[in-house]
């Protein structure tokens, strides 16, 4: 099969995850996409279970009533038309501009080096293949987390392989399906995270707002929407911290975390 040299817009859709108890966060979601991601190239999905939303260049995706999470993605791809897909989450915001350009060179590398799978964010697993200035490389084998669902970009086919019918979220994430695999799964390197191509804030956690949310939605105009969500508890917040600390570790020391 022969290598593309560039990632064709067209043949890739922006799947935003959600469901109808989500519903609030649709508004913040795409007002900070369209003010931070104005020259989106992608045609823009939402998916939910069965609650309309009219947004303009946004395509809605009902898949009915929720089933596990693996069923319901399943319903999701049958419904995606383009081959690529870039997945993300509705409670994931964007919150600074958006470098089109920059974004694409990064895909288009994936793409040329033979990719199936791109993850997108920063947090692990990352590549260390960055000696010569390298964006993306390779997630070695066995590596924690190394396919786990969400803010990536699939080649629709690969993430059709990862879903196995009847598994929750948390079942995927740590499964060790893609270490037998031919499929290719890629990361950015630490060097390229540093400055994540598509930086965001995680709104909510377990249902709650984060603890640093409420402030970021008062300054994107969202205030009336405080009130409708717990926070979280401080100790929850400083156990993603830890969390976070012990990601950054592993990162300086150039390691990754193996299952």
């Amino acid at each position: 099969m022969t290598t593309p040299n560039s990632l064709n817009p067209a043949d890739v859709s922006f799947v935003v995850l959600s469901c109808d108890r989500y519903g609030d966060l649709w508004d913040p979601f795409f007002g900070c996409m369209e003010r931070y991601w104005p020259d989106c190239p992608f045609s823009v999905y939402l998916v939910t279970n069965q609650a309309s939303y009219d947004r303009s260049g946004v395509s809605v995706i009902n898949i009915g009533p929720d089933r596990d999470y693996s069923s319901n993605l399943l319903a999701v791809l049958s419904a995606v038309p383009t081959p690529w897909l870039i997945l993300w989450v509705e409670d994931y915001l964007f919150s600074e501009r958006i470098d089109t350009q920059r974004l694409r060179l990064i895909l288009d590398d994936a793409v040329r080096a033979g990719a199936d799978y791109l993850k997108l964010t920063e947090d692990a697993p990352l590549s260390y293949d960055d000696s010569n200035g390298e964006r993306v490389g390779a997630i070695p084998r066995g590596v924690k987390y190394r396919s786990a669902i969400g803010t990536a970009l699939y080649r629709k086919e690969t993430l059709r392989k990862l879903l196995v019918p009847g598994l929750s979220i948390w079942q995927l994430d740590k499964s060790q399906a893609s270490n037998s695999l031919p499929d290719v799964f890629m990361a950015l390197t630490a060097s390229e995270a540093r400055r994540p191509p598509l930086p965001n804030v995680n709104a909510v956690v377990k249902g709650r707002w984060h603890w640093l949310a409420p402030a970021f939605l008062r300054r994107e105009g969202y205030a009336s929407l405080v009130s409708g969500r717990q926070r979280q508890s401080i100790l929850g917040y400083l156990y993603i911290q830890a969390y976070w600390l012990r990601m950054r570790l592993y990162q300086m020391l150039r390691r990754h975390w193996y299952d």
